[in-house]
């Protein structure tokens, strides 16, 4: 029987406290993190003195604040968690700004057919402003002879062509190169539900789906954190999952273990 059936099935007035703390620490284990709250709340209005069911409050409010706001959702279907960052920012200011913030296949294209453009207006200009035959000027640095006859003009236009494709090469060679996210972001990976070690996937998804398997598991002390490196970040399931490097293990958790630097340390770490 299914969790979600065994929830249905106990009425929560007639509930008593320790199972609506059941109830509800089953529901986050579910990503069910409404559902887990009105538990915890439910269980306080019988015993406000419960510290468990206080700490399971705070603890589901946390989850619920790191996500981000989303439309209504129906009545009895899972929640589904959005990713805390926003995949794309808009780009402002300068024509050059807006380049730099392109992709690197985007920047390829756009090189590309500059680069054709150049060459075509090259040749159109050069029998327009250059109608009668002109001095061959000496290349500088290359190895090929210079030929003679009526082949010289046609060789200095190449050469010509061969210095502009430099040029863009040049500026490609300048432009900002894309970065591994692991290199310019850290973090911490965190013991959250209190088990005194992480486990670390080997696949973004959650540990029941088939297939996947444990790649490490980083010990650390009860609801602690460790130093950890982002590598990756996708979304999978409607949930946020982040590899992350711990030392030499590497590996795949929820957004619930791992606290980017942009997001900050929890305030329960010990």
């Amino acid at each position: 029987m299914l969790v979600r059936d065994i929830l249905a099935m106990v009425s929560n007035e007639n509930a008593g406290v320790d199972k609506l703390i059941t109830f509800g620490q089953m529901a986050l284990e579910q990503g069910w993190y409404d559902q887990a709250r009105e538990y915890f709340e439910q269980a306080l209005d019988l015993d406000a003195s419960n510290q468990e069911a206080l700490k399971e409050l705070v603890r589901a409010n946390e989850i619920l604040s790191r996500r981000m706001p989303t439309p209504a959702e129906p009545i009895g279907d899972q929640p589904v968690a959005p990713p805390r960052k926003v995949a794309q920012k808009v780009q402002t200011g300068s024509l050059i700004q807006w380049f730099g913030g392109q992709p690197r296949s985007r920047k390829m294209i756009i090189l590309s057919g500059v680069q054709v453009l150049f060459m075509f207006l090259y040749v159109g200009l050069a029998d327009i402003i250059n109608p009668t035959p002109k001095v061959t000027p000496t290349p500088v640095s290359l190895d090929v002879p210079m030929p003679a006859g009526p082949d010289a003009e046609a060789f200095a236009e190449i050469v010509g062509l061969g210095t502009l494709v430099n040029a863009i090469s040049i500026i490609e060679a300048e432009l900002p190169q894309p970065t591994a996210v692991g290199e310019v972001e850290g973090g911490w990976l965190c013991d959250w539900d209190g088990r005194g070690e992480v486990a670390l996937w080997a696949k973004p998804a959650v540990a029941s789906q088939e297939g996947n398997s444990i790649a490490a598991i980083v010990g650390m002390s009860t609801k602690g954190c460790v130093d950890a490196i982002l590598l990756d970040e996708t979304t999978s399931g409607g949930t946020v999952f982040y590899q992350v490097r711990v030392g030499d293990d590497q590996g795949w958790v929820g957004a619930d273990y791992f606290y980017p630097t942009s997001i900050g340390k929890p305030g329960w770490s010990q």
